[in-house]
């Protein structure tokens, strides 16, 4: 299996940390509302912060990922 990496240029890169940064607070918020808490136990807090930091900033790499790449062919 073939491994294909990305090149990015200078700019893109700027362009991929500023829009991971911008998603991440707009994930943060979307999985707050989602109450995913509700399938944890209830003393586990560290757990669910934990579960939101992650999935919040996967979905966001994802996104700044994907609008990078679809920038290429545009």
């Amino acid at each position: 299996m073939a491994t294909v990496y990305l090149e990015l240029n200078k700019m893109e890169t700027y362009i991929y940390f500023i829009l991971l940064i911008f998603f991440i607070p707009v994930n943060f918020k979307v999985l707050l509302a989602l109450n995913i808490e509700k399938n944890f136990k209830k003393e586990q807090i560290w757990q669910i912060k934990y579960a939101y930091i992650v999935i919040s900033v996967l979905v966001s790499h994802w996104i700044a990922s994907f609008l990078v790449g679809l920038q290429q062919f545009v």
